[in-house]
């Protein structure tokens, strides 16, 4: 009978001493989310956002620099593209908007 009492006290400690440790490691966890919130995740969406921002503000006349790194003149806008002319060619070449990467101003 003694065995049994001493038993029942050790687990009912170790129990204890378990959910202590449960909440000190879900602390742990919730503070490397937040961190990789503040560090990774948010940052990024603001990127997003500014490139879409910049995206939608494009007008003709606008020098711009592609992905590819040339510089150009956009000569017209459609949905999803935009014709760019470059240096002394006045043939636009066609690109997607994505390709856009920064807008020169002078």
């Amino acid at each position: 009978m003694n065995f049994v009492i001493a038993n029942a006290s050790n687990v009912l400690l170790t129990a204890g001493a378990s959910s202590g440790n449960l909440l000190y490691t879900g602390a742990i966890w919730l503070g490397f989310f937040a961190l990789l919130y503040f560090l990774i995740i948010r940052p990024q969406r603001k990127k997003q956002k500014e490139v879409q921002n910049m995206l939608q503000e494009l007008s003709v006349g606008n020098k711009v620099v592609t992905i590819g790194g040339m510089v150009g003149v956009i000569k017209k806008i459609e949905e999803d593209t935009v014709q760019i002319a470059f240096g002394g060619n006045e043939k636009p070449i066609m690109f997607k908007k994505w390709a856009i990467k920064d807008v020169v101003v002078d």
